[in-house]
């Protein structure tokens, strides 16, 4: 009787179907192998998420009316603002105020034609004059042409737009030699930009004054490196300080919930030569909600005194014309600062909530001894 059992249980293992590679069958309490009851495999476990675009250019809109698609003339547009209130206190200023004003509107027409208009106001609502008045074409993915009043896309921190920025105001060094928004023209590539601006740094749209100025840029793999000639040298009302050549360049990483960013700066005049760099470090406390950040910068010169450092709150005008405008300053011939702060973010990029603490020394300021400096500030931001 048992042989007959084993012989029935091999004819049936004969006849079940050959097993696919990869599977497994339970044979445990007395089931068939031919029933083909697979194993269930545990499922893999989750890839890491791909951590969100942490370089944008700029915040997308809040408001976006969208046209008929077949209206030839007008397709999409769109209310932009951002406006920034500032608080610092420190030992060489106590400052609080509107840094920024701005409202927009943007535009896209005839199918590939992007048009921007921002205006610029102080505390009072006064009109101080156009950020940007700039219309831009793309030919195809790889080509566009920007032509109007712009920032020049110098540098990756001051290419950013004020609303992404992780502080409340430009490196000290970048603010002193970072050109001014100008009228213009830009080809943007692959991987590559080429443009030229006038010298003119006037409110509302500058003048094609004197011979201007060149950019020209590389880009790969987070990667960059910007360069300046100015044909104006002393003349260019653009780019202060009678700088001739700027060169910037830098590398840009990110991993999970941490970003780092390095940047060097060299300014070449006829009497004064300064250079720089600039680490930004960022990590993420609670994803896309709190945000920890940190700056250390470092600024020398050549001739003494060739190092300018405001403190305070910018003016807004400064967003029209050159960067650097404060109330209070100091000369010095090189300076070290380190700024450690928290972001809080809402609704994503659009409202934000920033305090930090800034130390910063200044050795020869003012042509006298060091100076030593300690500044809280606070801001918040609404940009859309």
């Amino acid at each position: 009787m048992a042989n007959s059992l084993f012989a029935n249980k091999a004819l049936d293992l004969l006849d079940a179907e050959p097993t696919q590679p990869g599977e497994i069958y339970q044979t445990i309490g007395g089931v068939a192998p031919s029933a083909k009851s697979p194993i269930e495999k545990p499922p893999p476990p989750p890839e890491h998420p791909a951590p969100p675009e942490r370089w944008p250019k700029e915040v997308k809109p809040l408001v976006t009316y969208e046209m008929v698609r077949k209206n030839p003339y007008l397709q999409e547009i769109a209310l932009r603002g951002n406006f920034d209130y500032q608080l610092h206190s420190g030992s060489e200023a106590q400052d609080s105020g509107l840094r920024r004003s701005h409202l927009g509107i943007a535009l896209r027409a005839f199918y590939d034609l992007e048009i921007e208009a921002d205006a610029a106001f102080d505390s009072s609502g006064d009109y101080l004059g156009f950020e940007t008045l700039r219309a831009k074409y793309a030919f195809h993915d790889k080509l566009a042409l920007s032509v109007g009043k712009f920032r020049p896309s110098f540098s990756s921190e001051y290419s950013t737009d004020p609303s992404l920025r992780w502080f409340p105001d430009l490196s000290p060094l970048l603010a002193q030699l970072a050109p001014a928004s100008s009228l213009g023209a830009l080809l943007e590539g692959q991987g590559w930009k080429l443009g030229y601006f006038s010298g003119d740094s006037d409110r509302n749209i500058p003048d094609i004054d004197g011979r201007g100025f060149l950019l020209a840029g590389l880009e790969h793999r987070g990667w960059h490196l910007d360069y300046i000639h100015n044909f104006d040298r002393g003349r260019s009302e653009a780019i202060p300080l009678a700088y001739r050549h700027l060169f910037s360049t830098g590398v840009k990483v990110s991993s999970g919930s941490y970003d780092f960013a390095s940047e060097f700066f060299l300014a070449k005049g006829d009497e004064n030569t300064s250079w720089g760099v600039t680490l930004r470090a960022a990590r993420w406390l609670v994803q896309d909600a709190f945000r920890l950040v940190g700056r250390y910068h470092y600024a020398a010169s050549d001739q003494a005194g060739g190092i300018l450092s405001g403190f305070g709150v910018a003016r807004p005008i400064s967003d029209v014309g050159q960067p650097f405008q404060y109330n209070t300053f100091s000369t010095a011939d090189s300076l070290h600062s380190f700024y450690l702060g928290v972001n809080a973010h809402f609704f994503e990029d659009n409202l934000l909530w920033g305090a930090g603490l800034e130390y910063r020394t200044l050795s020869g300021a003012d042509a006298s001894a060091d100076l030593d400096s300690w500044n809280w500030s606070t801001h918040a931001r609404l940009a859309f």
